[in-house]
């Protein structure tokens, strides 16, 4: 009963036990705090451009990312209360780097520095899926064709998720 506020980022999804995790901020918040999660869901990782280039990438990123309902029961079991979920798209002036924050500036998923920060790159992918999809993004970037596959990604709900909760 410590701190006003916590805030997880893009991490959940390397934890090996999510209760646990929350039960320990659950203990060091004061009564009333806030824990904001920043998170994305494998509904909509499957609308990421990024499918099209890398789809078995993509599929085992989606499989190691829970779920709304799995953090949501996951913070309650550490008895936190649930407030609400918020959507989050990606803007174009975003400046942080991880997965999807390069959603609208394609030719930097061409550089290995960016993608050695990413986790779904660094460790989840395959250099022969890796390499053939880095060559036609190159491509499609070069020949305008990235464009439309960009299009074809847009939906509604969100490219990740804020879920608050409090203690």
């Amino acid at each position: 009963a410590y701190f006003d506020g916590a805030v997880a980022t893009l991490t959940t999804h390397h934890w090996a036990d999510m209760v646990q995790g929350f039960r320990e901020a659950y203990r060091v918040l004061c009564p009333g705090a806030p824990i904001v999660i920043l998170t994305s869901t494998p509904e909509q990782m499957q609308h990421y451009w990024l499918c099209h280039y890398f789809p078995a990438i993509m599929e085992r990123s989606c499989a190691v990312m829970p779920g709304a309902s799995t953090t949501d029961r996951a913070l309650i079991a550490a008895g936190f209360s649930m407030t609400e979920h918020e959507p989050y798209s990606v803007r174009p002036d975003l400046q942080d780097l991880f997965l999807y924050s390069a959603k609208d500036d394609p030719a930097r998923y061409l550089d290995p520095g960016f993608r050695n920060g990413i986790s779904t790159f660094s460790a989840l992918s395959d250099e022969g899926e890796l390499g053939t999809g880095l060559e036609q993004l190159e491509r499609d970037i070069a020949n305008g064709t990235w464009q439309a596959i960009r299009q074809r990604a847009e939906h509604e709900s969100g490219d990740y998720l804020f879920v608050k909760a409090v203690r």
